[in-house]
């Protein structure tokens, strides 16, 4: 079995295409750049959907799941959770990912998606930290606004000196 090892951006792509060889096997880490690139794609779907909602929660709530998820992974290797945006992120993640809530309300009077409060998502097992940031500075807030905070923020710590 071949294993192929990677940890370069050059070489990451030239992996994949050998670990997709008959047995071969692949130890790769993304680069920090298809990190970002990943996140920004899925802040771009939730864009999209929320400027073509009507306050139907499908689309929205797809993208948002999957920034969430993105979130997650970049925090678990560049250690960016010390933002209370990406706390509070961290909170609204484990309620889509594991108590599969929604984590939005659609305001009808600004048409804007909003945070839900955190007393209506159903996981009873949270971290309190997280909740509590996501108390203070995501609910009832716009979302885009949070995925745009936190995009940028990604950015500067990813970016090379």
């Amino acid at each position: 079995m071949a294993i192929c090892r990677s940890r370069q951006k050059a070489g990451a792509t030239q992996a994949v295409s050998q670990a997709s060889a008959p047995g071969a096997r692949a130890i790769l880490t993304m680069p920090a750049d298809w990190l970002l690139r990943a996140y920004s794609a899925a802040v771009e779907r939730f864009r999209q959907a929320e400027e073509q909602s009507t306050g139907d929660a499908r689309d929205v709530c797809i993208a948002l799941a999957e920034s969430a998820n993105w979130i997650h992974t970049i925090n678990e290797r560049f250690h960016i959770d010390g933002d209370i945006r990406v706390k509070g992120m961290g909170f609204a993640r484990n309620q889509t990912h594991h108590g599969w809530s929604a984590a939005v309300v659609y305001d009808k009077g600004t048409q804007k998606w909003r945070w839900c409060d955190s007393r209506v998502h159903p996981s009873p097992n949270t971290n309190p930290k997280h909740e509590k940031a996501y108390t203070q500075a995501l609910a009832g807030e716009p979302r885009i606004e949070t995925l745009e905070h936190i995009e940028r923020l990604v950015r500067k710590r990813l970016s090379p000196p």
